[in-house]
């Protein structure tokens, strides 16, 4: 049994298609193995040593015969491909109904009106529009009682 558990998660940087990708249209998806290729490859020597290059083929990261922690690729039973189904199945919940993806609906009409950034240092953590450099001129904040945050 386990004391501690530390469970490391990186979102939109998938390691390769599961069974149901063309139903998704995301055959031959495999997100950090095409940013490796695209860079001609790339470090991450603590992912390395923790066995990330055992999961699937990243150029200039290695396979790691005796990696520092255990590694897995998962696959969700839950039904959808959004990474909120992802996050909920993790947590213990099995969604049968897909969550509304912007795939199915298109972007809403404000995006890339407005930019997000996160830069706690700067004194609202999480939140940070309205920064000259990160305000898009005539962009509404859509959360203005930090709501949505």
């Amino acid at each position: 049994m386990f004391k501690r558990i530390f469970l490391i998660v990186i979102d939109s940087v998938g390691a390769g298609e599961l069974p149901d990708a063309e139903a998704y249209g995301d055959k031959g998806a495999n997100t950090i193995k095409h940013i490796s290729e695209a860079a001609n490859g790339i470090t991450l020597p603590n992912m390395q040593k923790l066995g990330y290059g055992n999961i699937t083929d990243i150029i200039g990261v290695p396979t790691n015969p005796n990696p520092l922690g255990y590694h897995s690729k998962l696959g969700e039973i839950s039904i959808g491909k959004d990474t909120m189904t992802g996050h909920w199945e993790i947590m213990g919940l099995k969604i049968e109904k897909p969550f509304i993806t912007f795939t199915d609906t298109g972007r809403p009409s404000q995006a890339g009106r407005l930019l997000w950034s996160l830069h706690p240092d700067r004194g609202d953590p999480g939140r940070d529009i309205h920064q000259p450099e990160h305000r898009v001129r005539g962009a509404e904040d859509p959360c203005p009682d930090g709501a949505g945050v």
